[in-house]
């Protein structure tokens, strides 16, 4: 089982047991302890498929569907500036306006999430990169003017070529599993995509983040606003 480090304080974590950590990290409790007047939701991202993927995030409680969808976009999704929806057990927020359902751009999250709710987050409905979410804490401290915080995010996969034993550093593109180094993408007629430590890997065209959204541990600025 691959291991996930705390940003906070550098140890490195299960996935199960970094969800039980982020309650209690010392040092993150430091950073919470210098007020109280907002909440910060404590929020693990992830997909299903074979290649694990995985985000840690505290975000505020008066931040919106909005802000975490554009985070989303810039660190692990964006290419095309495809259409993109949250789901809820009871309800769907898309993330553009529709005559069938209430865009959710606006919403905050104080107003549609609870500790231990789960949730799911489409990008793109036509080649589609589904992501889980799940609540695992809910805290209160000092306002910021980040709206996001990375605490924690898997370390970057490494893939052996198909053809030899050297690092791979492209992948066939729309996530067939094949991977290969410099040296074997000569004379091809296939069409690759570098490999980034993204669930959207090797989907249409996805090249991995900006550089101003690469290895970021914060994202966003806001005012400091009442809930």
């Amino acid at each position: 089982m691959s291991e996930i480090k705390c940003i906070a304080c550098g140890k490195m974590y299960t996935e199960r047991g970094l969800s039980r950590h982020l309650k209690s990290c010392k040092k993150l409790k430091e950073k919470y302890k210098k007020g109280s007047e907002q909440t910060y939701y404590k929020i693990n991202i992830y997909n299903n498929l074979g290649y694990g993927y995985s985000l840690y995030i505290d975000i505020k409680a008066n931040a919106t569907l909005g802000d975490l969808d554009r985070f989303l976009r810039d660190i692990w999704l964006e290419s095309y500036d495809h259409c993109s929806e949250f789901e809820f057990k009871d309800r769907r927020y898309p993330m553009y306006e529709s005559i069938y359902s209430e865009s959710g751009i606006d919403k905050k999250l104080g107003k549609v999430l609870e500790v231990k709710d789960k949730f799911k987050y489409e990008y793109d409905f036509g080649t589609p990169t589904v992501l889980h979410c799940k609540v695992i804490d809910a805290v209160k401290g000092a306002d910021r003017e980040n709206i996001i915080e990375i605490l924690a995010r898997n370390e970057e996969h490494v893939y052996k070529c198909e053809e030899c034993d050297k690092e791979a550093t492209h992948v066939l593109e729309d996530w067939s599993p094949e991977f290969y180094c410099e040296d074997h993408l000569e004379n091809s007629d296939e069409y690759y995509l570098p490999i980034v430590n993204s669930p959207r890997m090797g989907v249409c065209g996805y090249f991995g983040p900006e550089e101003q959204y690469k290895d970021i541990v914060s994202w966003g600025k806001s005012k400091k606003i009442k809930k």
